[in-house]
């Protein structure tokens, strides 16, 4: 019995393309899985009462159980060391040297 190799020369370019497209995909995945989690894009605020949570929900028009907001639907302006939320009683703004601020 003969074991004689056999040359089936490259690969077509429709295998090159595909293999290409292949490796674009699994790296836009991996690029839209990054931002996913990505915990740097978040900002939590702290109320100091859990009724002025509710009425900050109920001045945007979102319901009672919602954890997450979209930045476009808060405005933040800050006032020495106050942050208001529009329209909100002023919070005090945590120390930096305490808060994980970098800058």
């Amino acid at each position: 019995m003969s074991t004689e190799q056999v040359d089936f020369g490259s690969e077509p370019l429709s295998v090159k393309k595909n293999i290409s497209d292949i490796y674009r995909i699994k790296k836009m995945a991996r690029e839209r899985t990054i931002f996913k989690y990505d915990t740097e894009r978040y900002l939590v605020i702290i109320f100091r009462r859990r009724q002025d949570r509710e009425e900050a929900l109920r001045q945007l028009g979102l319901p009672q159980d919602e954890r997450y907001i979209a930045s476009t639907m808060v405005k933040l302006t800050r006032i020495g060391k106050v942050v208001r939320l529009v329209g909100k009683t002023p919070v005090k703004v945590a120390d930096p040297s305490k808060s994980g601020a970098t800058g």
